[in-house]
């Protein structure tokens, strides 16, 4: 069974050629699937000639820029009856999800269906984000929280691992 972590990028050139190194330095047998959105500053054939050096290293071109979400659904589909796949998951390209924390999320996994790497827990925490981004996360968790209904304190985390089972039983 393989695990594989999704990258969506956008203009992430400089940031993907540091992270996707770093990644298979810490987690050789990782697979990762690079999402990209026709970054107009070469994101993707940076990705490509990367693939080169790294087997398990994949990368999927978007013709169009259609934002965050659809570039998950595209993703998801592009692995959907895979049933070698462990678990995924997701992080941001622009640095602002440790690798040291992958460990964690991929020895959870084990356990549970979703594993969420949250900023809102103890230990947890953003860092160079002024006051009002931070003000405008915590109150827009506490909305969808409330109208929800559920007791995850981090609804927009984008750094979470998935059990590929539960994937498959989301209708996207």
């Amino acid at each position: 069974m393989r695990d594989l972590i999704f990258i969506p990028t956008y203009n992430e050139k400089n940031n993907i050629s540091f992270l996707l190194p770093e990644i298979f330095s810490a987690f050789p047998n990782i697979h990762i699937l690079v999402i990209d959105d026709q970054s107009p500053d070469g994101t993707a054939d940076q990705v490509a000639k990367l693939q080169k050096i790294y087997p398990r290293l994949n990368l999927l071109r978007r013709s169009v820029k259609n934002g965050l979400g659809d570039a998950y659904k595209a993703a998801y589909a592009s692995v959907r009856g895979q049933s070698d796949i462990r678990a995924i998951i997701t992080m941001d390209a622009d640095g602002s999800h440790q690798i040291k924390y992958l460990k964690d999320l991929l020895v959870r996994i084990k356990d549970y269906d979703l594993v969420i790497g949250s900023r809102y827990i103890p230990g947890g925490g953003v860092e160079n984000w002024e006051w009002w981004r931070q003000f405008l996360s915590r109150a827009g968790n506490l909305y969808s929280r409330l109208l929800t209904g559920l007791p995850i304190h981090d609804l927009t985390a984008g750094f979470i691992c998935v059990r590929r089972e539960v994937v498959g039983q989301i209708d996207f």
